[in-house]
């Protein structure tokens, strides 16, 4: 059924199965919250449709639903009609209403995962094929192996993935493992994942960055118990097990820059570019990725520039957080505070509070596709807006900002400490 379509009396409609819902607290009252996978788009109800919507758990004839509300707001059915069909309409387009004699639609397959391992691997070994691998790592709790086809290459990416370096990890006993290979290929180079394709780069700072692009967004296809946001994660306190602060932000909007200042600083690393939230919790797990800062902020940590690995092979820098501060990694844990950080060149710093409306839809535009997850993840998105306090962070970069955040979610132990 679509917007189309005409909604008779004798139409009985339901929630669809993957519909994502929930209540988000106001300043005044709250309202329900309602996110379309099929439109990437959030839907706020008002009274009356909020309440259709609580009727439509199961199937319901138009007319019945019609008849309810009536009885319920103590008006007419024509008034309501008028009201609700332009509603029922938009929730039947968005695919959060269907008409229950209609088949639903089972989503897309998961992707088959085609990596096998028959032994556990050394930290690096030479195949067969002139290939060396890099692994095991583990990137968003996810095994992975990396197998480079080109010397250079090689040695550029060992430095930069060596944070993430886990013996720990057997591969017999996981089937979730993910294979990534880079070769050249023609006039460029071709990221492969378990087997297909993934990327093609021209030269090799381009092959790289496709390399460490696949680390961050390769498990995303293997893990859909998790939400993973744009987002860096900072331990406060680190010393005395301190406050859990997410920085949520798209690429460039400077989380990267913010956290290598805090981490220079003593405070605990947790990540600076993706983190994962299992669903159901509020705990952010620890990713322990380089830091990847780019030219645009280059500047504001211009004494970084010796501490990032050797050889470089583009003009960002790749940074080991265990080379900076007191080399603290943490291990993550419940969220105390959620950040929106945004740069803007001679501004103030602001850190200001925001209301949990406001905090789920920047939640949701600096998630990862989390359709994968359903509901879950939505309901997730809607526990941390609701019940961990939310701030926007407005900053020049002249250093204050550190200092409000210091101020507000806890001081440092140790003393900065320079690479």
């Amino acid at each position: 059924m679509t917007l189309d379509t005409e909604l008779t009396r004798t139409t009985a409609l339901v929630r669809t199965a993957g519909a994502c819902w929930g209540w988000v607290d106001g300043r005044d009252e709250s309202q329900l919250a309602l996110w379309s996978p099929q439109q990437r788009r959030l839907h706020l109800l008002n009274a009356t449709a909020a309440a259709a919507w609580e009727l439509v758990g199961q199937p319901l004839l138009i007319d019945d639903l019609v008849d309810g509300l009536a009885q319920t707001y103590q008006v007419s059915a024509e008034v309501v009609r008028a009201d609700i069909e332009p509603v029922l309409h938009g929730l039947v387009a968005a695919g959060l209403l269907r008409d229950s004699d209609s088949p639903e639609h089972a989503g897309p397959p998961r992707p088959i995962n085609l990596a096998q391992a028959n032994e556990r691997p050394l930290r690096s070994r030479t195949g067969n094929s002139g290939s060396t691998t890099i692994g095991p790592i583990r990137a968003l709790d996810c095994p992975m192996l990396v197998d480079v086809h080109d010397p250079e290459l090689f040695d550029a990416l060992v430095p930069i993935l060596d944070p993430l370096l886990d013996s720990e990890i057997d591969l017999r006993d996981d089937e979730t493992c993910i294979r990534l290979s880079v070769r050249p290929q023609g006039s460029g180079w071709t990221v492969e994942r378990n087997g297909v394709a993934a990327t093609r780069a021209v030269g090799r700072g381009r092959a790289l960055r496709a390399v460490l692009g696949e680390v961050n967004s390769a498990p995303l296809h293997e893990r859909t118990n998790r939400v993973v946001l744009h987002s860096a994660g900072i331990e406060f306190g680190a010393a005395q097990r301190g406050s859990i602060v997410l920085f949520p932000g798209i690429s460039n909007s400077g989380k990267s820059t913010l956290a290598a200042q805090l981490v220079v600083r003593g405070h605990g690393y947790i990540t600076d570019e993706a983190l994962a939230i299992t669903c159901g919790s509020t705990w952010a797990q620890p990713f322990h990725k380089a830091l990847c800062i780019e030219p645009s902020g280059h500047h504001a940590v211009a004494n970084l520039e010796a501490a990032a690995t050797q050889p470089r092979l583009s003009n960002t820098w790749d940074i080991d957080p265990r080379k900076l501060g007191g080399g603290y990694l943490s291990n993550g844990g419940e969220i105390s505070s959620v950040v929106f950080p945004t740069y803007t060149e001679g501004a103030e710093t602001a850190l200001c509070v925001i209301e949990p409306l406001d905090a789920l839809q920047r939640l949701i535009a600096n998630a990862f596709d989390f359709t994968s997850a359903g509901p879950r993840a939505f309901e997730t998105l809607l526990d941390i807006a609701n019940n961990i306090p939310a701030y926007t962070l407005i900053h020049g970069g002249d250093g204050s900002q550190i200092e409000v955040l210091e101020a507000t979610f806890g001081s440092s132990a140790q003393k900065p400490v320079a690479p």
